[in-house]
């Protein structure tokens, strides 16, 4: 199966681009006492070039399958053509929605996974949330 993103996909994985941060954030790490610190990495700081690469990587991914869980939306993504640029970025963008968290997969510079982990079992998700749903 390969198919293009559908405008839903398209603007969940924009908007983690532009806004997305790795877990834990630089203001939640801050708040982490010691033992935590230890346990967690320290906060990927993102820079304005490395989004921009990715936005532009964005442009030239499909989706090549889709979850199977009939909870999600979440889908692969693959890039097509020759326009893309790789980097040795490897890192997970996270946003929410109050009953989901939203990933984003970067490997080598590229959106590789887009993902919707509903935290309800009983909660089900046929598309991914508009937009102005989606907090970070």
């Amino acid at each position: 199966m390969i198919r293009a993103l559908t405008d839903l996909e398209r603007d969940t994985a924009l908007l983690l681009i532009r806004r997305g941060h790795t877990s834990p954030s630089a203001e939640d790490y801050a708040e982490f006492t010691p033992e935590q610190k230890e346990a967690w990495d320290p906060p990927t700081p993102i820079t304005d070039t490395q989004r921009a690469l990715w936005e532009a990587n964005l442009a030239e991914v499909v989706v090549t399958s889709e979850c199977g869980c009939e909870t999600c939306p979440s889908v692969d993504l693959e890039p097509v053509g020759d326009a893309i640029a790789r980097s040795d970025d490897a890192l997970i963008l996270n946003g929410y929605v109050p009953d989901a968290l939203l990933l984003l997969f970067i490997d080598e510079g590229v959106p590789s996974y887009l993902e919707l982990a509903p935290l309800d079992e009983s909660v089900v998700y046929t598309q991914f949330p508009p937009a102005e749903r989606i907090d970070f």
